[in-house]
């Protein structure tokens, strides 16, 4: 968070699949109601630039999968960080 909270806003993109994963880790994991989960994924996605997938993502992302043995979702939110000319991953 501190790395995030010293880069501008503008500079931030989010992948939408990272908004789902959020999600269900709020849910499944810190046991949070999805109403709860809801709320802190809006606050996300209005706060940053969110960044949609597009066929050549999936496709892009099916390759890594192939070449680079990663899960599927993983490899869509690093092939969307890609394609939006993200020079820096936080996890």
């Amino acid at each position: 968070m501190e790395i995030l909270s010293a880069l501008p806003q503008d500079a931030v993109v989010v992948p939408v699949q990272t908004l789902g994963e959020l999600f269900r880790v709020l849910v499944a994991k810190a046991g949070w109601k999805a109403q709860q989960a809801r709320t802190a994924v809006l606050s996300w996605a209005d706060a940053y630039q969110t960044m949609e997938t597009s066929a050549d993502v999936t496709l892009a992302a099916a390759d890594t999968v192939v070449s680079h043995k990663l899960g599927i979702w993983d490899a869509m939110i690093l092939c969307a960080s890609e394609e939006a000319g993200c020079r820096l991953l936080l996890s």
